[in-house]
Formats: C-alpha cells, sequence, structure tokens
C-alpha cells in the first residue's frame, strides 16, 4: 500500500508496539476504504505549475511563492472602498499600546545602533501596473503619498520596504483572450527592513489563548465541545494607523 500499488509487504519491527499495530491497521483502513469508493482516483493536479509557484518554509510547510501584483488580482482580496481603514487603531487601543501606535520613533533603534540601512525589500508590479496600483490604493486610503525627503533616513539613505502578492486559491473569471484564470492575489507588504530597526513591542500577545490549550479540556463520555469562530476578510486593511507610521512604512517604488 505504502508504495501505491502491488508489491511486498511491508516490514514490521520484530516485536511492534501496541501503537505502531494501531498505526499500520489505520493506514491499512484507510487505503481499503479509499479502493471501496466509487470514484477511487486521485484528482488531476498541474504538479509542474504547483511545484514553480510552491516552496518550502523552514518548517517544512508548503509557502506560495511570490507573484507580481496587478489591480485586478489585488482587487478581489481587499475590502470594499467605504471599509478600509475605517478602524483607528489608536483609538481602539489603550495603555502603552496606544502610547506605542501614537509615537511610532519610540520603537526605532538609536541611529548608533544600526550599522547600515536594511536592504530595501522588492516591490513586484506587473510592468505597466503600477499607476493603476497606486491610484487605487490611495483613493482606498490604504496608503498616502511622501516625497522623498520626508522619508526616515539611515545614514542618509532611505528605508524602503517591499510589496508582491501572494495566491489565495480563488480565481478570476476568464476574459475574451484569455486562456488560464488568473488567481486572486492577497497583497502583502513586506516590512522586513523595517523590522529590522525597530523594537518588539509584546503587548498581551503571551496572555493570548492558543490552539494548544484545548488539549488540556476532559470530557466526560456524555460531554461535547462546540467550537465556533468568525473571521474578518481583508482585516489588514480596515484598520487604520497614525499617519506618523507612512514615513517607516515606505515602498521602494517612486512615482513621478
Amino acid at each position: 500500500y505504502m508504495r501505491v500499488g502491488p508489491g511486498e509487504e511491508p516490514t514490521l519491527p520484530m516485536f511492534p508496539s501496541a501503537v505502531q499495530l494501531e498505526a499500520y491497521g489505520n493506514l491499512e483502513n484507510d487505503v481499503m476504504h479509499f479502493l471501496e469508493l466509487e470514484e477511487n482516483t486521485m484528482p488531476d493536479k498541474n504538479w509542474s505549475k504547483y511545484f514553480r509557484e510552491t516552496s518550502l518554509t523552514y518548517s517544512g510547510e508548503a509557502a506560495t511563492k511570490a507573484h507580481e501584483l496587478t489591480w485586478r488580482q489585488m482587487i478581489g482580496g481587499l475590502p470594499p472602498p467605504e471599509a478600509c481603514g475605517v478602524i483607528d487603531a489608536a483609538h481602539l487601543a489603550e495603555g502603552s499600546m496606544r502610547e506605542f501606535l501614537l509615537n511610532p520613533l519610540r520603537s526605532v533603534m538609536d541611529p548608533s545602533e544600526v550599522d547600515e540601512r536594511p536592504r530595501p525589500g522588492k516591490v513586484m508590479f506587473k510592468k505597466g501596473e503600477a499607476a493603476l496600483i497606486g491610484r487605487n490604493l490611495l483613493s482606498r486610503k490604504l496608503t498616502v503619498a511622501l516625497r522623498r525627503e520626508q522619508l526616515y533616513h539611515i545614514k542618509n539613505k532611505p528605508l524602503l520596504n517591499g510589496s508582491f502578492g501572494v495566491g489565495k486559491g480563488a480565481f478570476l473569471e476568464l476574459l475574451k483572450g484569455e486562456t488560464e484564470a488568473l488567481e486572486i492575489l492577497r497583497w502583502i507588504m513586506n516590512l522586513t527592513a523595517t523590522n529590522t530597526i525597530t523594537y518588539d513591542l509584546d503587548g498581551d500577545i503571551k496572555a493570548l489563548p492558543y490552539v494548544g490549550q484545548w488539549k488540556c479540556i476532559v470530557l466526560d463520555a456524555d460531554e461535547y465541545l462546540l467550537w465556533s469562530w468568525e473571521d474578518l476578510k481583508g482585516c489588514f486593511y480596515i484598520f487604520r494607523l497614525p499617519v506618523a507610521w507612512a514615513l517607516l512604512f515606505a515602498f521602494d517604488h517612486e512615482f513621478t
């Protein structure tokens, strides 16, 4: 079975444990269930395309590769214009977090601690799309325009970040002349350059619940656990930071 076809019987350890025997039995049951299905075939997949567009993280998990951005692909992953940047994050916060949001330069390292300007991130706009993307992001109040002299400088060089897209697994309808559906892209603001020269603010992160805590719940035989949750689509784009953060989050693309 493990060879996906006829072959030698798998070799068990000389004295398999109860857990090993149960694992082998579960594998056999899964395979037999699959073979007994009316449609016991695997779905077709373009593996060449999958491996072109997918890489592995340090933990071995699949991570989609970065894509060049087009406005048509971006718009499907953004909230409607009236929902962009409508929540003032600083007004929502309190205590030390509010102070942090209102005073971004407090989180920046002293220039004497920084040896050189961090390498600018790469902005990945498809050819001919930059102006369209820039205008629409401005109109939705997701970005603000800055002059070069307004940027934050390190060693007399501007601090600049990158931007790209990753696939959301959903596709746009084919337009006339297209042979392959375009994937909707999640807009990623790659702020690694800024992260390099700023201090972390942990806030209450350590107090947040995590999924592993569910394992500590003990249920009786007649008890059930119901787990509900909700998601905010495009949640990164509905919150608004004070404009003072803009000079730290500039993208490496100049509009003239």
